[in-house]
């Protein structure tokens, strides 16, 4: 983690207000980004499940 050596004491006030949306805006892509990871999981065990039930077409065959 990146700190700001910088003492909020000594900021103006929109130094510092740009500092913490700076900090809400990372919080906030980090959040999106896991969500975005949770979701695609998902998907992949959907996926996973969803091809073990699908015979190919010689599979079938094969089996006749």
């Amino acid at each position: 983690m990146v700190s700001n050596p910088l003492d909020p004491d000594l900021m103006t006030a929109p130094e510092r207000l740009s500092e913490v949306a700076s900090l809400l805006a990372r919080g906030i892509m980090r959040h999106r980004l896991r969500a975005a990871d949770e979701r695609k999981k998902d998907l992949d065990v959907l996926a996973e499940a969803r091809d073990e039930c699908v015979e190919t077409r010689s599979e079938v065959e094969t089996h006749e």
